[in-house]
């Protein structure tokens, strides 16, 4: 059975889970076929081709590429926090005070104690948490070894601030120095952006989540925290 845009139901739902699973569905799984999951479905097709329909093909693809998704292999150097309270208890406390702009300042002593700075590959000097710096290396060795480092073109580390630079949010991982952003220019927040595949599988195998799975996508970011 086919799937056209106008299409509702069961096989729409699974279909947009799947293609949620793959980063490629930030949207609400509702068992419609609207414009959203069309243009969901052409992006997956990009390899084989354009027009938008799931036919049996397409849909075996979507399904082998999520089984390999979740069995790609795992390296796991240290511990992945998942919420606010094992980030607290894995990479520190912070005390804080309003710094302007949706930044902070951090009061104690914990910048001193856990941030350090490091010449990683690729991408040169960085401030990072002390506890991922083979994480970190881990990472983008394995990102030359498979011949990608020309596609990271922008990235960054450690930053002191609020979640979007927004004092209404709690304070982002890049606080902890457990984050990296990516090149930024062409993977803006709230939008689909140009981050290469491969790049994205290897930091999810050594343990990071992609903002590009979340409901508000943030393509560019990378952290090494889960739920947060």
């Amino acid at each position: 059975m086919a799937l056209t845009k106008g299409d509702n139901g069961k096989e729409v739902r699974e279909l947009q889970e799947n293609l949620k699973v793959l980063g490629m569905y930030p949207h609400k799984v509702d068992g419609d076929f609207g414009p959203k999951t069309r243009q969901a479905v052409m992006e997956f097709q990009q390899r084989y081709f354009v027009d938008g329909i799931v036919d049996k093909h397409t849909s075996d693809a979507i399904l082998e590429a999520v089984k390999a998704w979740g069995a790609a292999e795992q390296v796991i150097l240290v511990d992945v926090p998942k919420g606010l309270k094992e980030i607290k208890a894995n990479f520190g406390h912070i005390a804080w005070d309003e710094a302007g702009g949706g930044n902070i300042t951090i009061t104690n002593d914990w910048a001193k104690d856990n941030i350090i700075t490091v010449d990683l590959p690729v991408v040169g000097r960085q401030a990072i948490h002390k506890k991922l710096k083979l994480v970190f290396e881990a990472v983008l060795n394995e990102i030359v070894a498979k011949g990608l480092d020309g596609e990271i073109l922008q990235f960054g580390t450690w930053c002191p601030r609020h979640k979007m630079h927004d004092p209404n949010k709690g304070l982002s991982t890049h606080s902890w120095g457990i984050a990296c952003d990516v090149n930024w220019a062409t993977n803006m927040p709230g939008r689909v952006g140009d981050m290469n595949r491969d790049i994205i599988a290897v930091f999810e195998k050594h343990g990071f989540e992609w903002g590009g799975r979340w409901n508000y996508r943030d393509d560019m970011h990378f952290q090494y925290a889960r739920e947060y």
